[in-house]
C-alpha cells in the first residue's frame, strides 16, 4: 500500500478514497449523537442547530459529511506537502497518512469545531508559506486575517493562530507593522459585521462570549487510546527523523517550511488547553502538521519490511480498536 501512494499517479485519489472508508467504516456506523459544548463557538453552534434535525433522522448524512471534510483535507494536505517540494518528489503519502491517523481514536471521526476548522487551517497554512513572493502581500494577509475571525465564530481558540501567522511571517519575510496590521484589521472586520448583523437585527442576546483561560485536559486514558497516542508518536518521531537526516539536502525555502510545520505543531498541541475542559477531538489540529512528517517518514523509509510493518501495524490496532476492543 506504501508502494502505490508513493507514486504520483492521478488513480491514487479513488484509491486513497476507497482506503480511508475502509479506515474509517466502524466510526461512520457506530457516530455518537452530535453534542454542542460550552467551548464551542455560536456559529458551530447555528450550524448544529440547522443540520441536527436532518442529520440525526439520516445519519449516513452525518457520516459522509465528515468523510467529505476528512478526505479533501487529507487531499489539501498532499496539495500543500507536494506544491512546497516538502520532499523530492511528489506522491500521496501526505494524503494517506492524514487519513490514516485520523482513524486511531473514535474523536477524530466525529463532527466538531476543530474538524471544521482544519479545512481553513491547510489553507492558512499554503497561504502563509507563500507570502515571500507575489505583490498582493497586504490583501493575502487581510483575507487570513479574515479567515482568522471566522474560524473564532467555530472555535474561539483559534484566535492563536495569529502567534503562528507572526511565527510564518518571520520565517519568510522580514515583519512590518503595517502588514501585520491588515491581519488584525481583517480579524476585527469579521467581527464588525457580525456585531452589526446582531444588532440590526435585534439579537444581541444571542451571543455569549467564551472566556479564554488556561485548563489542563481530563481525559480518559485507557490502555486503547494510550496505545493510539504511542503509534502516533512513533510514527511521528520516524517523519521527524527522516526530516532531520535529509535537510542538509534541502534548499533553504524547504528547510524554512519544516520549520514552519514544526513551530505549528508545538503551537497546535497548546491551543486547545486554552478553553474550558478541552478534550481529545480538539487535538485533530495537530494532525495536519504531524501528517505531514509521517508522509515524509514513510516517503523517505527506504527499508520496505520496515514500512510495512509500521504502515500495517498501525492498521491492525486500528481493526482491534474498532471490532475487537
Amino acid at each position: 500500500m506504501i508502494g502505490v501512494f508513493r507514486s504520483n499517479n492521478p488513480l491514487n485519489a479513488s484509491i486513497l478514497f476507497v482506503y480511508g472508508l475502509l479506515l474509517k467504516l466502524y466510526w461512520f456506523m457506530h457516530l455518537p449523537s452530535i453534542t454542542r459544548r460550552s467551548a464551542d463557538g455560536f456559529l458551530y453552534n447555528a450550524l448544529v442547530d440547522l443540520l441536527k434535525p436532518g442529520l440525526e433522522e439520516w445519519r449516513i448524512l452525518e457520516a459522509a459529511l465528515v468523510y467529505f471534510l476528512l478526505f479533501t483535507q487529507a487531499m489539501s494536505v498532499n496539495y500543500f506537502m507536494n506544491s512546497r517540494k516538502m520532499v523530492s518528489g511528489n506522491n500521496f503519502l501526505p494524503a494517506m497518512s492524514y487519513l490514516l491517523i485520523t482513524s486511531l481514536l473514535p474523536e477524530w471521526n466525529m463532527l466538531s469545531p476543530t474538524l471544521i476548522v482544519n479545512s481553513i487551517l491547510i489553507w492558512f497554512f499554503f497561504k502563509v508559506s507563500t507570502l515571500g513572493s507575489g505583490n498582493q502581500i497586504r490583501s493575502v494577509l487581510f483575507n487570513i486575517g479574515l479567515a482568522i475571525g471566522i474560524c473564532s465564530f467555530l472555535y474561539l481558540p483559534s484566535l492563536f493562530f495569529v502567534v503562528i501567522l507572526l511565527i510564518g511571517v518571520g520565517m519568510v519575510r522580514p515583519p512590518k507593522i503595517f502588514e501585520m496590521g491588515m491581519v488584525f484589521l481583517g480579524l476585527l472586520t469579521t467581527w464588525y459585521f457580525l456585531a452589526a448583523a446582531l444588532y440590526l437585527t435585534d439579537k444581541t442576546q444571542l451571543f455569549e462570549m467564551m472566556d479564554l483561560f488556561f485548563e489542563w485536559p481530563d481525559i480518559l486514558l485507557n490502555r486503547l487510546v494510550v496505545t493510539g497516542m504511542a503509534l502516533l508518536a512513533l510514527l511521528l518521531l520516524v517523519g521527524f527523523y527522516f526530516v532531520q537526516a535529509q535537510s542538509s539536502k534541502q534548499i533553504v525555502r524547504v528547510r524554512k517550511g519544516w520549520g514552519f510545520v514544526l513551530a505549528n505543531l508545538i503551537l497546535l498541541l497548546l491551543i486547545p488547553l486554552f478553553q474550558f475542559n478541552p478534550d481529545l477531538r480538539d487535538w485533530i489540529m495537530t494532525l495536519v502538521p504531524v501528517s505531514l512528517f509521517v508522509g515524509a517518514g514513510f516517503y523517505y523509509l527506504s527499508v520496505r519490511p520496515i514500512r510495512m510493518v509500521l504502515h500495517w501495524g498501525v492498521v491492525l490496532f486500528i481493526v482491534y480498536y474498532q471490532y475487537f476492543r
